[in-house]
């Protein structure tokens, strides 16, 4: 099966539902970071995809596009390096009011085994793309009346995992840091959301011979983060999980 699945076409109608904001998207040009970005572009709302490949970038927008709403601006920014410089941007990009933190990279690895350069990877790559992403646009979040901080970590955020410790260790750290960021926020108030995802249909996927039925559907995730980001402001969802409804699959 073809990735995004065959599910993508049931989406309902969403234009308009986020008239007037500014979201970033980071890990935005591939895999579930895609389809977010291209469910998002049907809200009405600007979007700005941030990831590294400039590319891979292009071909999200370009895929966006033939059903956008939105206005859409990409940047190729490494965020597990730097943030990103706001006045890089005219508005509205350059003072959003959501953030959605995608980007992650999973590495199958015994703790045994895994090197130091290793960990360090994963903690930049997992941990402090999203730190950088807070980083960048907080001082913008806090001028908005309506704002939100959306981050998927991991079911792994939650559990210790034999074979990729690692991962699961700045997963951990990953959501150790939003709790904390959550506290920190709640007199602001900017909600700040935890998915704890478990495993989903991506292009990581497409090459195996799993099951896409057995898996998470990439769009249903993207609705699930549309529908925090249309909550009003006093309501928060602090942390969610979500997994197959099957159960985990191996490996886990």
């Amino acid at each position: 099966m073809t990735f995004p699945d065959s599910y993508s076409s049931f989406r309902p109608e969403i234009a308009g539902t986020l008239a007037g904001k500014t979201i970033v998207i980071s890990g935005a040009s591939q895999g579930i970071g895609r389809v977010i970005a291209q469910w998002f572009s049907r809200s009405d709302a600007s979007l700005l995809l941030v990831a590294r490949n400039q590319d891979k970038l292009e071909e999200t927008r370009a895929l966006c596009e033939p059903d956008a709403q939105s206005r859409i601006e990409i940047l190729s920014h490494d965020l597990a390096v730097d943030p990103i410089q706001p006045t890089t941007f005219s508005e509205p990009f350059a003072s959003p009011s959501i953030l959605v933190s995608v980007a992650g990279s999973f590495l199958f690895k015994t703790l045994e085994n895994t090197t130091r350069e290793e960990y360090q990877q994963q903690f930049d790559v997992n941990l402090f793309t999203c730190v950088n992403l807070v980083k960048s646009f907080l001082p913008s979040l806090k001028t908005h009346q309506q704002n939100r901080i959306i981050a998927i970590d991991s079911i792994a955020a939650t559990v210790g995992l034999g074979d990729s410790g690692a991962y699961a260790s700045s997963k951990h750290a990953l959501l150790g840091y939003l709790r904390s960021l959550r506290e920190e926020l709640r007199q602001e108030p900017i909600p700040v959301t935890s998915i704890h995802l478990g495993q989903t249909y991506s292009t990581s996927w497409a090459s195996s011979d799993m099951d896409p039925a057995k898996l998470i559907n990439p769009w249903d995730v993207a609705q699930t983060i549309h529908t925090i980001a249309c909550l009003s402001p006093q309501t928060s969802v602090d942390e969610l999980t979500i997994m197959p409804s099957g159960g985990p699959v191996a490996p886990f």
